[in-house]
């Protein structure tokens, strides 16, 4: 295969939590040699400590990309796709579902990200919430989550299985996933029958600081039968584009994995590492 894995998660200027103009990271996938590069940003109801709807502009977004397309970058033919992360609400939140599913319905996506990343009055990305329930209630909320979000969604890959774990490890060094093990065992059996990949999300392996945690994650996903791996960075901005590619790209050979994936419309290709 002749061009480089572009990264499969993504944040732009359209994010609300994002600054980066878009045309820097079509410039280093251009650079790194991607023959397609992919923005993913945020769909996400409701935001728990701020209570404000994260929604990008996806038809504005699609544009601006076809802009960039016939202008900037009309002498390259890389490839510039539109991506989505959703953020699922429970099921109890008939509203929110029914308006993620408009939004997806109206929009020609490349690739469907699902992430789980708030409940209720907890945001697991912030550790002092956690202590409201207590470390093993906040993990049995998200891990079911997960599942729910899984059954229920419409999708293409499970984002940073181990979100609501990293805040916790970040905390205390000592805790191990292994812990969860049953609902991780569900969680992958769930994914490889709906025909679904996996992220491995080097923001979160990196904060986590763990090999042998990603390993750990790896091995039981093979040992359940699965095969399919995306890898992305869950860049914010430009210097995180493609973050630590190459070392976790080794780590997934090493655990007997020959392929990563990504999409176009939807499709599913196979990247020979």
């Amino acid at each position: 295969m002749d061009f480089a894995l572009h990264d499969q998660h993504v944040h732009s200027s359209f994010s609300s939590d994002s600054k980066q103009e878009l045309s820097f990271y079509i410039d280093k996938a251009i650079e790194l040699g991607c023959k397609y590069y992919i923005t993913t940003d945020h769909l996400d109801f409701n935001i728990n400590d701020s209570h404000i709807d994260w929604i990008a502009d996806y038809k504005e977004q699609r544009k601006y990309l076809d802009f960039l397309k016939k202008t900037k970058y009309k002498d390259n033919d890389i490839e510039l796709l539109l991506g989505i992360e959703v953020g699922y609400k429970t099921k109890d939140n008939l509203d929110y579902q029914d308006r993620i599913n408009k939004i997806l319905n109206d929009n020609d996506f490349d690739l469907i990200n699902l992430s789980v990343h708030d409940y209720k009055d907890v945001d697991f990305y912030f550790y002092d919430n956690y202590e409201k329930y207590g470390l093993d209630e906040i993990m049995k909320i998200y891990f079911n989550m997960e599942l729910d979000a899984i059954n229920e969604m419409d999708f293409d890959c499970l984002c940073h299985i181990d979100y609501a774990f990293k805040t916790i490890k970040m905390n205390n060094n000592d805790v191990k996933i292994d812990k969860y093990e049953d609902y991780l065992i569900r969680i992958f059996k769930s994914l490889i029958e709906k025909d679904k990949a996996l992220e491995i999300n080097t923001k979160v392996q990196e904060a986590i600081n763990d090999d042998e945690h990603v390993r750990y994650l790896l091995r039981l996903y093979k040992k359940c039968g699965g095969k399919l791996l995306t890898l992305s960075s869950d860049a914010h901005e430009l210097k995180r584009y493609e973050s630590n590619f190459d070392y976790y790209k080794q780590i997934i050979k090493e655990e007997g994995f020959d392929y990563l994936c990504y999409f176009v419309r939807r499709k599913r290709y196979l990247y020979k590492i």
